[in-house]
């Protein structure tokens, strides 16, 4: 189990590299791997971290209404799993975005 959490971590964090170097399809497999992972080993603050951070790259693609989606999702996980610090962070980057009424 320990092993499985630690790949999570390190293709997670891949995943942000590739984002960072603007390889967006890496990124999202990536970072789909790590959610994965982290569903089957049960880790439910990391699954809502990693929905977190596929909004990030939607928002970043320009896919607002993913974005949300995903956030939405996250709420629910984190909410379950008492991670309040993550629910903060959601929030953050819920206000981040453009509301649905202000996109284009």
């Amino acid at each position: 189990m320990k092993i499985a959490l630690i790949l999570s971590y390190a293709v997670r964090h891949l995943g942000f590299a590739a984002m960072a170097d603007e390889r967006l399809d890496v990124a999202r497999e990536r970072l789909e791997a790590s959610v994965r992972l982290r569903q089957e080993l049960g880790f439910a603050p990391g699954v809502a971290a990693g929905l977190l951070a596929l909004a990030g790259l939607s928002a970043k693609s320009g896919d607002h209404q993913q974005a949300r989606t995903l956030l939405d999702q996250a709420v629910v996980v984190a909410e379950a799993s008492d991670a309040r610090g993550i629910l903060r962070w959601i929030e953050e980057a819920r206000a981040g975005l453009p509301t649905a009424s202000t996109e284009p």
